[in-house]
């Protein structure tokens, strides 16, 4: 995810430089912490785990063999309450709040029957897409174990209508290296920063629509590390069977690049802010005469 977010103390730091005292800092941050619960309506309690779910992982960090589990937290959102599985990594408090407070994949579109949630993770932007289009039927494909089990435990304690497909998405069908991240929750087909490697099916769009049994993808949400830019090269033809677009750019791939393979399949191409420490970009992408 891109987008204003948090930026955690450490990064901070390295911003300021000396000129602050690492307390001041970390004083700074809480209170970023506390504020972005409060965004998100939590409750105390949910709060202090929100904020907790945070310094856990800076813990874990340090600590060999500390491996905190999971909170459960209540998110008011669209009309209901949602559990929400929040893990102490460094990205699941992060990922919540852009989501659910910058809204990055809200399209004001209704009527939605299909929804492909590429590169799924914990299963928050299905469960935020479940509250916008409660109708759709979601497909989530994500290939990182450790998210998997977050992904279904999402789909279980709010009883989604959603099918999880265990796999990167690409633009072959067979098996791929997987490089896990230092977070251990985050991961992609390139090899950059990578702490463990594991080996994982890949499917096409193709492949994964036969799968389903859909002629048509109404929504595309994707945020795949850094694939987008293989997967959208050269206009590929499954582009014409998607009406809408919302996802995340990663460097090196460009805003300007993506818009340059959307558009000769009638897309307008919307870019949604960026986050320059991130290297991302949030765009949206919609055909004029799309129709759902």
């Amino acid at each position: 995810m891109a987008g204003r977010g948090i930026r955690d103390d450490e990064k901070i730091r390295r911003i300021a430089g000396n000129q602050y005292p690492i307390r001041m800092i970390q004083v700074a941050f809480l209170r970023q912490l506390v504020g972005e619960a409060r965004r998100l309506d939590l409750s105390a309690p949910d709060t202090l785990k929100f904020c907790a779910s945070y310094y856990l992982s800076r813990l874990k960090r340090r600590m060999r063999g500390f491996n905190p589990p999971a909170f459960a937290v209540s998110l008011p959102f669209a009309g209901r309450k949602w559990m929400v599985p929040l893990r102490c990594n460094e990205c699941d408090y992060r990922v919540l709040g852009e989501l659910f407070v910058e809204h990055p994949y809200r399209t004001g579109i209704v009527g939605l029957k299909h929804i492909l949630d590429l590169g799924a993770n914990a299963g928050y932007s299905a469960l935020y897409l479940a509250g916008l289009h409660p109708d759709a039927e979601i497909a989530c494909v994500e290939p990182v174990p450790s998210n998997l089990v977050t992904l279904r435990e999402t789909i279980r304690k709010n009883r989604l209508n959603v099918k999880v497909i265990d796999a990167a998405v690409s633009e072959t069908d067979g098996s791929s290296p997987l490089f896990i991240m230092d977070s251990a929750d985050s991961a992609g087909l390139s090899e950059r920063q990578a702490v463990e490697v594991l080996e994982v099916q890949t499917k096409t769009v193709d492949s994964i629509l036969r799968e389903l049994g859909w002629s048509r993808i109404d929504l595309l949400k994707i945020d795949i590390e850094g694939a987008e830019q293989a997967l959208f090269k050269d206009s590929p033809a499954w582009l014409d069977r998607v009406s809408h677009i919302v996802g995340e750019l990663h460097h090196p791939y460009t805003f300007d690049e993506c818009r340059r393979d959307l558009e000769p399949r009638g897309f307008v191409v919307e870019n949604r802010g960026g986050d320059e420490t991130y290297h991302r970009v949030t765009f949206a992408a919609t055909r004029p005469t799309a129709s759902t």
